[in-house]
This record gives structure tokens, C-alpha cells and sequence, in this order.
């Protein structure tokens, strides 16, 4: 198979922006689905955009408390919306 080696450090991956709120120091996450390094920029309080420089594509993840809000997802084979309707810590 295929393999690749990615340059420098990495500390977080896409599927953590489900489970944890990023913090300033990761610019850069690994999408184990596309198997690239996306960047990672904060946009306001407790919102970040997900860029993947080769197709220019973004999705925007927002928090409240720590905890995933909505991610707006825009990938190449599907865009979709995940909303959090409730949550009993």
C-alpha cells in the first residue's frame, strides 16, 4: 500500500474536534479521513475554521463550555450540519 510521512508534529486530529474544544496551539490536525494535514484557525470566541489548503474547502466547528455546538462539515463526498439538541453533563 501506500505510505507517506508527514512532516513536523502533530497534536490533534479532526475526529477529536467532535469530543474536545482545540486550543490556539494546533494549527495544524490531521483528517484521518482525507489523510492530509488541514489548518486550524480560531474565527471568534469558541469558533474555528477547518481549511484544507489543497481545494480551499472549509468547515466551521463552534463550542460552548468546551462542548461541540454545530459543525458545518464541508468534505468531497458530502457536506452536512451535526447540531447538539441537548446535553446532561
Amino acid at each position: 500500500g501506500k505510505s507517506f510521512q508527514i512532516p513536523g508534529e502533530l497534536h490533534f486530529a479532526t475526529t477529536r474536534l467532535y469530543f474536545q474544544e482545540p486550543s490556539t496551539e494546533h494549527q495544524r490536525i490531521y483528517s484521518e479521513a482525507d489523510c492530509v494535514i488541514k489548518l486550524l484557525e480560531k474565527s471568534a470566541a469558541h469558533t474555528y475554521w477547518v481549511s484544507e489548503p489543497q481545494t480551499n474547502r472549509k468547515s466551521k466547528y463552534t463550542y460552548k463550555n468546551g462542548i461541540l455546538q454545530e459543525a458545518i462539515v464541508d468534505h468531497a463526498l458530502i457536506d452536512f450540519v451535526t447540531k447538539l439538541h441537548s446535553y446532561t453533563p
